[in-house]
């Protein structure tokens, strides 16, 4: 069976690989003329720099943003409520970046080093999580495990047709997020299969603390470096973006391929209790996300945790590598708080603000 890429879905990789590229090429600009913007801004309030580096930011990519949805959107159908979630999600990374920024001030002023100030923003949005999708999409519904997940159900009634949900494991119990219209789906048994073994073997857990690890490392490098050094905190904020927005970038050429193993073990735990149904269920499958990995191996490792339907359906009766969870996107939502320029500029989440928050999984 020949892979082959739909229009839209070929696009909007593209879309994701310009705006990445974009963000990345400003911040390497940025830590390339720290001389230049040192000595042309001394005259300039750090609060205004700090306004006119996040206004920027916010308006840059939101251009990227009405693309991805009002041209790129799903195949199937668009999110009718994208202005709203849109701005709800803006207001809601305006309000934590702000929050971060004062974090990263204190922590210069007390000489307590930035791996503090990370380390609590990732804790805040681990264990809001939930919380902020709620703010962005609208309210859930706890269930009472009637599914038979492992943990705290919550369906959620997502307008946006790629929403997959996940499993939100923080130093918490974890939460298993599920959207409103897979409950009468006959593949949700599958996924109550593949959740509960990857929560079982603390899979979902185990890239939380991996990803912590990874975004501690580059601030540490970063700081010992002496790249955050300035003497207007506005540019302490901006080199420390800029230098995370790179250190996240190259996250996104390693964790994608490191996230493959996760898939095809929860693959082979549900092929084991039913294969036919399962085989139909991947298949299925890039319907639901919009996308379906890539014909070139190559692109496929780099630009896809989640692995074409081919892949997937061909490695059901092969043994799996060492597991190391879904770390490519848990790592996209929680490095909001190394203030990430790229977290939602991705092709699966650009101009999908719920999927700015739960990115989609399998």
């Amino acid at each position: 069976m020949k892979s082959v890429t739909p229009p839209t879905r070929a696009q909007r990789l593209r879309l994701g690989i310009f705006n990445v590229g974009f963000w990345v090429i400003i911040a390497a600009t940025i830590l390339s003329f720290r001389a230049t913007l040192e000595s042309s801004a001394t005259q300039i309030q750090p609060v205004w720099i700090w306004i006119i580096g996040l206004g920027g930011y916010l308006a840059v990519q939101g251009v990227f943003d009405w693309i991805g949805a009002g041209y790129l959107g799903s195949r199937v159908e668009t999110n009718p409520e994208f202005k709203k979630q849109w701005v709800k999600g803006v207001a809601l990374q305006t309000i934590f970046w702000t929050l971060l920024s004062a974090l990263i001030i204190l922590a210069n002023y007390l000489g307590t080093g930035y791996c503090i100030a990370c380390l609590l923003g990732i804790l805040l949005l681990s264990f809001t999580q939930l919380i902020c999708l709620n703010w962005v999409n609208g309210s859930s519904q706890k269930i009472d495990d009637p599914t038979d997940f492992q943990g705290k159900t919550f369906m959620v009634d997502c307008p946006e047709p790629t929403f997959t949900g996940g499993i939100i494991a923080g130093l918490g119990k974890h939460k298993h997020v599920i959207p409103e219209n897979w409950k009468a789906s006959k593949s949700l048994d599958l996924e109550i299969i593949r959740r509960n073994y990857m929560a079982s073997r603390g899979l979902p857990f185990r890239a939380f603390l991996i990803v912590v690890a990874w975004n501690l490392v580059g601030v540490a490098i970063g700081d010992w470096l002496n790249i955050f050094d300035s003497n207007s905190v506005a540019f302490t904020i901006l080199y420390f973006s800029s230098w995370m927005t790179l250190w996240s970038f190259t996250s996104l050429l390693v964790l994608p391929s490191l996230s493959h193993s996760t898939v095809f073990a929860a693959d082979q735990a549900a092929h084991q209790e039913d294969p036919e149904s399962l085989a139909a269920y991947i298949e299925n499958f890039p319907e639901v996300i919009d996308e379906d990995g890539h014909k070139n191996s190559f692109v496929q490792k780099i630009f896809y945790p989640i692995p074409s339907s081919e892949l997937r359906l061909k490695t059901l009766d092969q043994r799996t590598s060492f597991q190391w969870g879904p770390l490519s996107r848990t790592n996209l939502f929680l490095s909001w708080a190394t203030l990430n320029l790229t977290a939602r500029s991705v092709h699966c989440n650009v101009g999908r603000p719920p999927l700015w928050i739960m990115p989609p999984t399998a």
